[in-house]
């Protein structure tokens, strides 16, 4: 498990929004990727791309008011890729500008994202006395290849 600190300046995810109960996230989320991936054509003009002309792919979180804070019984995930700050989302679409943050970068598998995200949370946070200071997203880069994806804990506000 590959573990880095960055800080990321606000960014804007265009994607396909849903809101749901914490406990059956596993029920809603998997149709917003099926929703977003079968329309992606709709949005792909404003996508950005790394060097390699990769989609910047992120599960973006909030709470339900879209103050980018964890989630409490509700939240809010978006299914969207990286865009221009100036970007307007097409119908049924929706753009966020996810503030900036220092992040926790933790590189996972997918099968094993649930359990990662616990074990940083209960025992690598603790440890290392950090705080979470807003909704953990996830960034999965090309370059890692389809079955990961990287855990970003905002762990610092400017």
């Amino acid at each position: 498990m590959k573990i880095r600190t960055e800080k990321k300046n606000a960014f804007t995810v265009v994607g396909k929004l849903g809101k749901g109960y914490a406990s059956n996230s596993k029920e809603w989320i998997p149709q917003l990727w099926k929703d977003a991936t079968a329309n992606f054509h709709e949005i792909k003009h404003l996508a950005l791309t790394d060097e390699q002309g990769n989609y910047k792919i992120w599960g973006a979180m909030s709470d339900i008011n879209t103050e980018f804070k964890r989630w409490g019984e509700q939240g809010l995930y978006m299914v969207g890729c990286e865009a221009q700050e100036n970007a307007i989302a097409p119908d049924k679409w929706v753009k966020w500008t996810i503030p900036s943050f220092t992040y926790l970068i933790v590189e996972c598998d997918i099968s094993k994202s649930v359990e990662v995200f616990n074990n940083i949370l209960n025992n690598y946070f603790p440890e290392n006395n950090l705080t979470l200071v807003g909704a953990v997203h996830e960034f999965y880069p090309a370059y890692l290849g389809k079955d990961k994806l990287e855990l970003y804990f905002p762990i610092e506000k400017p």
